[in-house]
């Protein structure tokens, strides 16, 4: 998606299942060394109420994937050494010669997008209800192949049919839900390492005191967490030059948006961890949309 020419992206909808209740997404920043955005582990249910929120809104940050150097939106830079550890950029760790993504005072890192996913309904039959097991947490096939994905029929996560439309990495599974229908909307705290609400399973918060992303959920809705429910969601632009000025480029896009549902035994990405061959090959391959 050119952001010259869209701000905003209807995705497929999602099937969420007990089984399958987390939900985790990731986006290339293009150009760029090896820089994305999204959001991972976030459970859409209501635990006060044990149903499926109705909607939520989550606004995301930049991250760094920490397999290419680089300082600035370019797409030709050389790899790390050593991979390292996936960062979220902020104000303080920016690269420091360029200030890219900072706001105009130049003091914080403003949200570069928004994810919004409206409960569609139940399906009258949801997918087949199965809690994959993998012995790592890392992306499958490579973006740079011109093939979709493949799974074993009970190894097979619930991925947004969206992937389907480019030369996306499969996930495997994590886990949430929720749903309802939604008339306010209320503010809840972004999640940190510590205090977390406990909507959010414990691993998927991080160690590392950075906040990871900024939600808005709507009032729980009557569909009990136990049913199949369906979510729509629709990607946001926020990453624009009066609100990320310094050398924003004339070609700002993002790769294709990859949602996944998925169990608590997998992780697409998180804070802190070194990232997969698959995030690897979304953070640094230029994909036109």
């Amino acid at each position: 998606m050119f952001n010259s020419q869209a701000q905003q992206q209807t995705l497929p909808s999602l099937n969420v299942t007990s089984d399958l209740p987390l939900i985790s997404s990731i986006t290339m920043i293009a150009p760029s060394p090896d820089w994305f955005s999204g959001f991972y582990d976030f459970d859409p249910r209501d635990p006060s109420s044990n149903t499926w929120y109705g909607e939520f809104i989550i606004e995301t940050y930049p991250w760094d994937a920490g397999t290419e150097t680089g300082d600035s939106y370019s797409l030709s830079n050389d790899p790390e050494p050593t991979n390292v550890p996936i960062l979220r950029l902020d104000e303080e760790t920016v690269p420091q010669s360029t200030g890219v993504f900072l706001s105009q005072d130049g003091m914080a890192v403003l949200p570069v997008a928004e994810w919004r996913c409206t409960l569609l309904t139940e399906p009258e039959s949801g997918p087949p209800s199965f809690s994959p097991s993998f012995e790592s947490p890392s992306l499958e096939p490579s973006m740079k192949q011109p093939q979709l994905p493949s799974f074993p029929p009970s190894e097979s996560p619930s991925l947004e049919p969206s992937m389907k439309q480019s030369q996306l990495p499969s996930f495997p599974p994590s886990q949430r839900p929720s749903s309802a229908s939604s008339s306010s909307l209320s503010k809840l705290p972004t999640y940190l390492p510590s205090g977390a609400p406990s909507a959010l399973p414990s691993e998927s918060v991080p160690e590392t005191g950075r906040q990871v992303f900024d939600l808005i959920a709507s009032e729980s809705s009557d569909i009990d967490s136990s049913k199949t429910v369906e979510y729509t969601c629709t990607f946001s632009n926020l990453w624009t030059e009066e609100r990320h000025p310094t050398l924003y480029p004339n070609q700002a896009h993002w790769s294709p948006m990859v949602v996944v549902a998925h169990s608590g035994g997998y992780t697409m990405w998180s804070d802190g961890t070194l990232a997969s061959g698959g995030v690897e090959d979304v953070a640094e391959v230029r994909i036109k949309n």
